[in-house]
């Protein structure tokens, strides 16, 4: 994954300028491949180092870590954009990235878990028999089948105003850069938060009430935004998507562990993830045909009742792990 970052950076020495744009989006999307694979061996580590009980609180450490660190690199960023010439100041910025990316491997090496126990499968010799054996266990998990069944609306639901945010701040209510770059760092300081105190609260409260809790605190934030009557107004509803954004991420993840059988874990969670991003494809596609349809605050209010709406499966879910 990492290579890409330095492919990126070298690109403009070997490259015209006019073919540079379908370069990059030829790499990120390979760099997708990678990404994937690491996602899922990620989530599998995850199961076996960490026990149910402290998964919560150390994964809300971690993301407010994680949302620490990418405040203070967005700005360091972004400052060092403005300040040297294109395209030396993304190439410096992809170069970092990939030194500070080798960093990787050291802490990974860290992590100790015991060799995963896969059950020995044949495999036939016919390929689409092949695929039919290998995804044949998902049809059989009924608690990983209701775990999709009950979160795949709201996955929907809760990209569906990805991309209208921005466009509303700057047309609706006409938000400066200076106002549009203050209320990410108020969201990133409310993120960090609302990790620490989800995560800490999960145990108490159970995973799928911090979720029910969290997703329809989120559904007032696309509201709340098409209802601002003036652009000042996104700094404090900024701190509503990031105490409830958090809190998502600690439910969902949490929920998904406990639905996959130990011995199917890669599989399980491939599936998830192929699951969330095609959420992630549809969602904003149907967002921006919902605001022409309609208009950009018609189209943030219809999101947020839609989000509301859909966590009523959520009580199907089991109310722990």
């Amino acid at each position: 994954m990492r290579i890409a970052f330095l492919i990126c950076a070298l690109l403009p020495f070997f490259i015209p300028p006019q073919y540079l744009p379908i370069a990059l989006i030829i790499i990120w999307t390979a760099k997708t491949f990678p990404d994937t694979v690491a996602t899922t061996a990620w989530t599998t580590v995850m199961t076996e180092a960490v026990s149910p009980q402290r998964r919560a609180k150390l994964n809300g450490t971690r993301w407010a870590l994680l949302s620490i660190v990418s405040a203070i690199s967005s700005a360091f960023f972004g400052w060092m954009l403005d300040r040297l010439s294109f395209p030396l100041n993304y190439q410096m910025v992809f170069m970092i990235s990939f030194i500070f990316d080798w960093m990787d491997p050291y802490f990974f090496q860290q992590i100790l878990v015991p060799p995963l126990d896969v059950s020995a499968v044949v495999y036939s010799s016919n390929l689409i028999e092949r695929i039919r054996q290998y995804f044949e266990p998902i049809g059989k998990e009924k608690s990983f089948l209701l775990f999709l069944a009950c979160t795949i609306l709201y996955r929907i639901a809760l990209n569906l105003p990805a991309p209208l945010f921005s466009l509303f701040w700057v047309n609706n209510l006409q938000a400066p850069d200076t106002l549009i770059g203050l209320r990410g760092t108020i969201g990133y300081v409310a993120l960090v938060a609302g990790y620490l105190f989800w995560g800490r609260s999960a145990n108490r409260m159970g995973h799928r009430k911090v979720l029910m809790l969290a997703a329809l605190g989120l559904a007032v934030y696309p509201i709340a935004t098409a209802l601002a009557p003036s652009a000042i107004w996104i700094i404090p509803i900024a701190g509503i998507w990031g105490l409830t954004a958090s809190g998502i991420d600690v439910g969902l993840f949490d929920l998904m562990l406990a639905s996959i059988p130990k011995q199917r874990q890669p599989l399980f969670a491939a599936v998830w993830s192929m699951v969330a991003n095609l959420a992630i494809f549809a969602g904003p596609l149907l967002g921006a045909a919902l605001s022409q349809a309609t208009s950009l605050a018609a189209a943030l209010i219809i999101a947020g009742v839609v989000q509301a709406i859909t966590t009523i499966p959520f009580i199907f879910l089991p109310d722990d792990v």
